[in-house]
C-alpha cells in the first residue's frame, strides 16, 4: 500500500488510497475490494498506520489499485474500489460504526 490523500471537513472525512497488488491482475476483485476495505477498518495495513483516534472513522474510501510499481508511475491503475454508504448524505455515516451502510463498488478502467 502507498500513502494516498484525505479530504476531509468537520462533517465529511474521505479517505484516498494507493495499493499495488504486485500481480499482473487481480482475477477475484470482488474479494480484493473486500479485503482492502477490512484492512483499512482494522488499520492492518503494515506500510501504513492510519490515526482514526484523532480524525475518526472516514465516511468514503476510495482505493485505486495497481497491478505493479511501473503501472503506478505511468498512472494507469488496474481498477478502483469505492466504498460507500448507500444513501444521498455519505457524511452521515463512517465505515466502522454503520458497516450494513455501506457498498462496494468497483471501477474498471
Amino acid at each position: 500500500m502507498e500513502t494516498g490523500s484525505l479530504n476531509c471537513s468537520s462533517e465529511f472525512y474521505e479517505q484516498k488510497l494507493n495499493v499495488i497488488a504486485n500481480k499482473l491482475f487481480v482475477s477475484n476483485k470482488e474479494k480484493f475490494a473486500e479485503k482492502m476495505i477490512e484492512r483499512c477498518i482494522d488499520n492492518t495495513f503494515h506500510e501504513v498506520r492510519f490515526s482514526y483516534d484523532i480524525t475518526g472513522y472516514p465516511n468514503r474510501i476510495y482505493i485505486s489499485v495497481y497491478p505493479n510499481e511501473l503501472s503506478r508511475k505511468l498512472g494507469v491503475n488496474h481498477f478502483t474500489i469505492l466504498y460507500r454508504a448507500g444513501t444521498e448524505s455519505d457524511y452521515v455515516y463512517n465505515v466502522k460504526d454503520h458497516p450494513e451502510m455501506f457498498k462496494i463498488k468497483i471501477e474498471t478502467e
